[in-house]
């Protein structure tokens, strides 16, 4: 199964508790040291599990997916959101568990692109395919 608009409604949002301060109703918070916190970022959407699953089908439907697959999920995906603050934040969703299409999602910013493909990049900064914000 390669059609990602299928696949966008096979998906599960699972959160991840290492990039939480807070209580939410995903996971009990247990924040990395190293890892980003989502709270911190927008601590609105880590309330909001129907948002989250909407936002993570959308980037998948709309293809917004790295090439590679851990079995027949997109292993990685991106997009600009909406923030309570009104400004666009960068989303990554990583799959968790390929079995149950489940995945986690967490902020990050533009700058950690510099490392990443230079295509991916160019699809989501600078005007590109991918810049505009999901909903």
């Amino acid at each position: 199964m390669s059609d990602l608009s299928v696949l966008a409604g096979l998906v599960t949002y699972a959160g991840s508790a290492e990039h939480k301060r807070f209580p939410n109703p995903i996971a009990k918070p247990e924040l990395r040291s190293d890892a980003s916190d989502c709270d911190l970022v927008d601590q609105s959407l880590s309330q909001d599990p129907a948002r989250l699953l909407k936002l993570l089908r959308e980037i998948i439907g709309r293809g917004q997916v790295d090439p590679r697959r851990d079995g027949m999920f997109p292993r990685y995906g991106w997009g600009w959101i909406r923030g309570s603050d009104r400004h666009s934040k960068l989303v990554e969703v990583r799959v968790t568990n390929s079995t149950l299409g489940a995945y986690k999602g967490y902020f990050i910013d533009d700058t950690d692109l510099v490392g990443k493909k230079a295509w991916l990049r160019k699809y989501l900064l600078d005007g590109g395919p991918w810049s505009g914000e999901l909903e």
